[in-house]
């Protein structure tokens, strides 16, 4: 009989170890404190929507549930007819015209495609652009892929783009993928058409891919809107652009986007999803192409409501000395913090004084010190309590 006396410690690999810490976790820390102490919590740090779907869309989804088909193996890409379907959406939204046999992929929510792009188009030392502040996935794919971030800081004064012209032509030539996200998160800010043009011209020039994460282009007030990057002349002979179902029917838990753009690039990234995942469950996206047919104006309806809460919530902000970026998109609220306090102080502060949670800006990245990012997906009456208590509190 062998004894084994010294136990054997497994480590993570070096690109797990490369990944930069995860920046709430002492605000998650406070929470659970707070908690812990009979305190009672508004939660507004997560984008995540409090009003139900469509109930046309749960209808569908119940009486699919009892078909044997539905239950197999789902196609890698999605089923025709929802391609179809989303291409026809984005296309009466958006004006963005593609083919939906070649240009289309479904996703098991944005977050996944996106996270596998640099798997289907870079190399080990690639150099990949990400915004500052950033959503997580953009650098964390980067790294685990084997790229070399270069930092686009995101500036207020700039409206929060990058400032292209300011990139060294050494790094643009050796770059293999640029992420953009409009309208942004954490920082609201929406981009324009010259823009986009802007950055389809340096792609088309020194050859590197686009991917543009537009989640929350349907997340507007009424009459605003923002350019898909598609909708742009040349886009897509070098770019991919995401959208997600998820904030527009509000079915986060369901895990279903859709990525469109250059035909080779939607290639590459279905041959990487083909090794590491599936397609989505086909109840789910029968479901959503119901919902595309049939509800397409419930994110209108949804949006106003979002806009009753920002208004109630900016309004106490203000009064608490912080300076809310204007924006008509996104279910968020970008706010410098009151001065005398840095990201982390005055989210701990507001924890402390109010029992509201809010995101650090600098979990964003270090383009996100000195703001705070409150999500206005709350229900209503949650979101006026956490007004009153912060109009109330004195938090320097």
């Amino acid at each position: 009989m062998m004894l084994y006396l010294e136990e054997i410690v497994f480590e993570a690999s070096k690109r797990i170890k490369e990944l930069p810490p995860y920046l709430f976790a002492k605000l998650d820390e406070e929470v659970r404190e707070a908690k812990r102490a009979g305190m009672d919590i508004i939660d507004l740090g997560v984008g995540d929507p409090d009003m139900p779907p469509p109930k046309r869309m749960l209808d569908e989804l119940k009486c699919l549930i009892d078909s044997p088909r539905i239950h197999s193996y789902p196609p890698y890409g999605g089923t025709a007819a929802l391609k179809e379907e989303a291409a026809l959406f984005l296309k009466e939204r958006h004006g963005i015209d593609v083919d939906p046999r070649s240009q289309v992929l479904i996703l098991i929510g944005s977050k996944e495609g996106l996270s596998h792009l640099p798997l289907a188009v870079i190399d080990n030392g690639d150099i990949v652009g990400v915004p500052d502040p950033y959503f997580p996935a953009y650098l964390h794919a980067t790294i685990l892929a084997g790229g070399r971030p270069y930092m686009m800081r995101l500036r207020e004064e700039d409206g929060f783009l990058p400032r292209l012209s300011d990139i060294p032509k050494d790094i643009l030539s050796r770059t293999r993928l640029v992420f953009l996200n409009y309208p942004n998160n954490p920082t609201t800010a929406t981009a324009t058409a010259d823009f986009f043009e802007e950055v389809v011209y340096l792609a088309r020039k020194y050859g590197f891919v686009v991917c543009h994460d537009a989640a929350y282009i349907d997340i507007a007030v009424q009459n605003a809107k923002q350019p898909a990057l598609m909708s742009i002349k040349g886009a897509k002979d070098v770019s991919v652009e995401f959208f997600t179902f998820s904030k527009v029917f509000n079915i986060c838990g369901w895990r279903i986007g859709v990525c469109v753009g250059n035909k080779d690039i939607i290639s590459s990234l279905l041959r990487t999803k083909m090794v590491v995942d599936s397609g989505q469950f086909m109840a789910l996206e029968e479901a959503v192409r119901v919902g595309i047919r049939e509800c397409s104006n419930f994110v209108d309806d949804m949006c106003d409501v979002y806009k009753e809460r920002r208004k109630v919530l900016e309004d106490a902000l203000v009064r608490a000395g912080f300076v809310c970026y204007p924006t008509t998109h996104t279910f968020y609220i970008w706010a410098k913090v009151p001065q005398g306090l840095d990201s982390a102080g005055a989210t701990s502060r507001l924890l402390e004084a109010t029992g509201v949670v809010a995101a650090p800006g600098s979990g964003f990245g270090e383009g996100g010190e000195g703001y705070v990012r409150f999500s206005l997906t709350a229900p209503t009456e949650k979101i006026c309590e956490a007004a009153s208590r912060i109009s109330a509190a004195r938090l320097i």
